[in-house]
Protein backbone atom coordinates (compact mmCIF):
# COMPACT_ATOMS: atom_id res chain seq x y z
CA UNK A 1 0.00 0.00 0.00
CA UNK A 2 2.64 2.31 0.93
CA UNK A 3 4.71 1.55 -2.51
CA UNK A 4 1.60 2.47 -3.98
CA UNK A 5 0.94 5.66 -2.73
CA UNK A 6 4.49 6.86 -3.48
CA UNK A 7 4.38 5.65 -6.73
CA UNK A 8 1.20 7.94 -7.04
CA UNK A 9 2.55 10.86 -5.37
CA UNK A 10 5.94 10.59 -7.63
CA UNK A 11 3.83 10.68 -10.78
CA UNK A 12 2.05 13.72 -9.27
CA UNK A 13 5.04 15.43 -9.04
CA UNK A 14 6.16 14.50 -12.58
CA UNK A 15 2.74 15.77 -14.03
CA UNK A 16 3.23 18.72 -11.77
CA UNK A 17 6.58 19.40 -12.96
CA UNK A 18 6.09 19.16 -16.61
CA UNK A 19 2.43 21.13 -15.71
CA UNK A 20 5.11 23.86 -14.78
CA UNK A 21 7.40 23.25 -17.55
CA UNK A 22 4.80 24.14 -20.10
CA UNK A 23 3.55 26.63 -18.23
CA UNK A 24 6.97 28.64 -18.09
CA UNK A 25 7.11 27.63 -21.84
CA UNK A 26 3.67 29.43 -22.37
CA UNK A 27 4.69 32.87 -20.50
CA UNK A 28 8.10 32.74 -22.28
CA UNK A 29 6.45 32.26 -26.12
CA UNK A 30 3.77 35.33 -24.92
CA UNK A 31 6.92 37.55 -24.41
CA UNK A 32 8.61 36.22 -27.72
CA UNK A 33 5.07 36.52 -29.27
CA UNK A 34 4.79 40.60 -28.48
CA UNK A 35 8.45 41.45 -29.20
CA UNK A 36 7.72 39.43 -32.64
CA UNK A 37 5.16 41.83 -33.46
CA UNK A 38 7.10 44.77 -32.71
CA UNK A 39 10.35 43.91 -34.54
CA UNK A 40 7.91 42.25 -37.28
CA UNK A 41 6.77 45.99 -38.06
CA UNK A 42 10.28 46.49 -39.59
CA UNK A 43 10.41 43.31 -42.03
CA UNK A 44 8.63 45.11 -44.81
CA UNK A 45 10.60 42.76 -46.95
CA UNK A 46 8.67 40.08 -45.44
CA UNK A 47 5.07 41.82 -45.13
CA UNK A 48 5.95 42.83 -41.83
CA UNK A 49 6.17 39.30 -40.73
CA UNK A 50 2.89 38.40 -42.45
CA UNK A 51 4.49 36.31 -45.11
CA UNK A 52 3.47 32.38 -44.76
CA UNK A 53 7.46 31.08 -44.40
CA UNK A 54 7.10 28.05 -41.78
CA UNK A 55 5.40 25.24 -41.48
CA UNK A 56 3.59 23.85 -38.04
CA UNK A 57 1.69 21.23 -36.59
CA UNK A 58 -1.62 22.56 -35.07
CA UNK A 59 -2.88 19.71 -32.84
CA UNK A 60 -6.49 18.44 -33.67
CA UNK A 61 -8.22 17.14 -30.28
CA UNK A 62 -10.97 15.52 -28.85
CA UNK A 63 -11.80 14.70 -25.51
CA UNK A 64 -8.74 15.53 -24.41
CA UNK A 65 -6.89 13.52 -27.02
CA UNK A 66 -5.03 14.14 -30.12
CA UNK A 67 -6.68 12.58 -33.48
CA UNK A 68 -4.08 14.22 -35.41
CA UNK A 69 -1.93 16.85 -36.60
CA UNK A 70 -2.44 19.32 -39.30
CA UNK A 71 0.61 20.40 -41.16
CA UNK A 72 -0.14 24.18 -41.69
CA UNK A 73 2.30 27.05 -43.80
CA UNK A 74 2.13 29.89 -42.26
CA UNK A 75 3.58 33.37 -40.94
CA UNK A 76 5.87 33.94 -37.75
CA UNK A 77 3.31 35.58 -36.35
CA UNK A 78 0.40 32.54 -36.70
CA UNK A 79 3.23 29.72 -35.95
CA UNK A 80 3.49 31.54 -32.53
CA UNK A 81 0.01 31.42 -31.60
CA UNK A 82 -0.41 28.46 -32.64
CA UNK A 83 2.36 26.78 -31.01
CA UNK A 84 0.65 28.55 -27.90
CA UNK A 85 -2.96 27.04 -28.53
CA UNK A 86 -1.37 23.34 -28.88
CA UNK A 87 0.57 24.09 -25.14
CA UNK A 88 -2.55 25.17 -24.10
CA UNK A 89 -4.39 22.44 -25.03
CA UNK A 90 -1.51 20.65 -23.56
CA UNK A 91 -2.29 21.48 -20.18
CA UNK A 92 -5.86 19.93 -20.20
CA UNK A 93 -4.45 16.27 -21.32
CA UNK A 94 -3.67 13.28 -19.78
CA UNK A 95 -0.24 13.07 -19.02
CA UNK A 96 0.94 10.10 -21.85
CA UNK A 97 -1.18 12.64 -25.06
CA UNK A 98 0.70 15.64 -22.87
CA UNK A 99 3.88 14.38 -23.82
CA UNK A 100 3.36 13.34 -27.57
CA UNK A 101 2.17 16.80 -27.99
CA UNK A 102 5.17 18.37 -26.63
CA UNK A 103 7.70 16.20 -28.44
CA UNK A 104 5.86 17.76 -31.29
CA UNK A 105 5.72 21.17 -30.35
CA UNK A 106 9.29 21.52 -29.41
CA UNK A 107 10.15 20.39 -32.96
CA UNK A 108 8.20 23.55 -33.79
CA UNK A 109 9.78 25.80 -31.66
CA UNK A 110 13.25 24.57 -32.60
CA UNK A 111 12.36 25.59 -35.98
CA UNK A 112 10.66 28.57 -35.42
CA UNK A 113 13.55 30.37 -33.13
CA UNK A 114 16.10 29.34 -35.31
CA UNK A 115 13.79 30.80 -38.32
CA UNK A 116 13.35 34.09 -36.22
CA UNK A 117 17.27 34.54 -35.62
CA UNK A 118 17.66 34.09 -39.10
CA UNK A 119 15.26 36.56 -40.40
CA UNK A 120 16.74 38.99 -38.53
CA UNK A 121 20.15 38.51 -39.87
CA UNK A 122 18.20 38.81 -43.61
CA UNK A 123 16.90 42.04 -42.08
CA UNK A 124 20.09 43.57 -41.46
CA UNK A 125 21.28 42.36 -44.69
CA UNK A 126 18.19 43.59 -46.54
CA UNK A 127 18.53 47.66 -44.21
CA UNK A 128 22.56 47.41 -45.50
CA UNK A 129 21.22 46.91 -49.14
CA UNK A 130 18.39 49.22 -49.02
CA UNK A 131 20.66 52.24 -47.36
CA UNK A 132 22.82 51.89 -50.42
CA UNK A 133 19.80 51.53 -52.38
CA UNK A 134 19.06 55.23 -50.78
CA UNK A 135 22.80 56.38 -51.43
CA UNK A 136 22.71 55.30 -55.21
CA UNK A 137 19.23 56.96 -55.86
CA UNK A 138 20.57 60.46 -54.78
CA UNK A 139 23.59 59.90 -57.08
CA UNK A 140 23.59 60.90 -61.09
CA UNK A 141 22.38 58.68 -63.00
CA UNK A 142 25.03 56.59 -64.86
CA UNK A 143 25.13 53.02 -66.59
CA UNK A 144 27.09 52.08 -63.62
CA UNK A 145 24.67 53.17 -60.88
CA UNK A 146 21.93 51.51 -63.01
CA UNK A 147 23.90 48.17 -62.36
CA UNK A 148 24.45 48.87 -58.43
CA UNK A 149 20.71 49.53 -58.07
CA UNK A 150 19.53 46.47 -59.94
CA UNK A 151 22.30 44.32 -57.94
CA UNK A 152 20.40 45.76 -54.57
CA UNK A 153 16.80 45.48 -55.42
CA UNK A 154 17.84 42.13 -57.09
CA UNK A 155 19.30 40.92 -54.04
CA UNK A 156 16.56 42.03 -51.55
CA UNK A 157 13.97 39.89 -54.13
CA UNK A 158 16.14 36.88 -54.07
CA UNK A 159 16.76 37.04 -49.96
CA UNK A 160 12.80 37.66 -49.75
CA UNK A 161 12.48 34.67 -51.93
CA UNK A 162 14.58 32.20 -50.14
CA UNK A 163 12.29 32.92 -46.79
CA UNK A 164 8.91 32.15 -48.41
CA UNK A 165 9.60 29.16 -50.79
CA UNK A 166 12.55 27.46 -48.81
CA UNK A 167 14.08 29.78 -45.55
CA UNK A 168 16.17 26.25 -44.48
CA UNK A 169 18.09 27.75 -47.60
CA UNK A 170 19.54 30.91 -45.78
CA UNK A 171 21.88 29.53 -43.42
CA UNK A 172 23.67 28.03 -47.02
CA UNK A 173 23.45 31.88 -48.52
CA UNK A 174 24.00 33.98 -46.06
CA UNK A 175 27.57 34.83 -46.45
CA UNK A 176 27.44 35.11 -50.20
CA UNK A 177 24.89 38.37 -49.08
CA UNK A 178 27.17 40.01 -46.91
CA UNK A 179 30.20 39.41 -50.15
CA UNK A 180 27.23 41.34 -52.13
CA UNK A 181 26.91 44.17 -49.76
CA UNK A 182 31.06 44.70 -49.35
CA UNK A 183 31.09 44.03 -53.08
CA UNK A 184 28.34 47.29 -53.42
CA UNK A 185 30.25 49.08 -51.01
CA UNK A 186 33.56 48.80 -53.03
CA UNK A 187 31.80 49.55 -55.77
CA UNK A 188 30.31 53.01 -54.59
CA UNK A 189 34.01 54.52 -53.84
Amino acid sequence: MYKRSQKTLVTEEISLSQIDIVSETINKLEYLKDNVRKESIEWWWLDQGDAPVIEVHEAIIKDREIVTFMRRKVSVKIAINIILENLRASLKMTEKERTKLIRVVENDLVNLTELIQNIKEAHSIVEDLHNILSYLEKQESTEEIAKLKKIARGTIDWIREIFYSNPAEWTNKSQLFKNVIKKLKHDIK
